[in-house]
């Protein structure tokens, strides 16, 4: 099993709420709304913890028990279509490309 979940992770996946697909344009916007619910530093730690969790050292099942015991009440996959390591790496990915300039230290 993964590490206990960071507060930081549990923030994030805390954005993704029933009706969001309704209220972005886009999953990369919505994945987006989770980095905004964090403070700039607690950014590199989120990243962090979704570095260990894509590291190769958790299957599949593991990441959807994560999942289904984090914040978020919508899924990225249903039975056995979809993946939630998939899911994982677009959130870390769209750390690179998330605007902190308007962030305060």
């Amino acid at each position: 099993m993964p590490a206990p979940m960071s507060p930081e992770f549990l923030a994030m996946t805390g954005a993704f709420v029933q009706g969001s697909d309704e209220v972005y344009s886009s999953i990369e916007e919505m994945v987006d709304s989770g980095w905004h619910c964090l403070t700039k530093k607690q950014h590199p730690i989120a990243k962090a913890y979704l570095d260990e969790l894509l590291s190769g050292k958790y299957g599949e099942e593991e990441l959807r028990a994560l999942w289904l015991a984090s914040n978020a009440s919508v899924n990225p996959f249903r039975g056995s279509e979809g993946s939630c390591r998939e899911f994982l790496e677009l959130m870390r990915s769209r750390y690179e490309k998330f605007d902190r300039s308007l962030y305060i230290d």
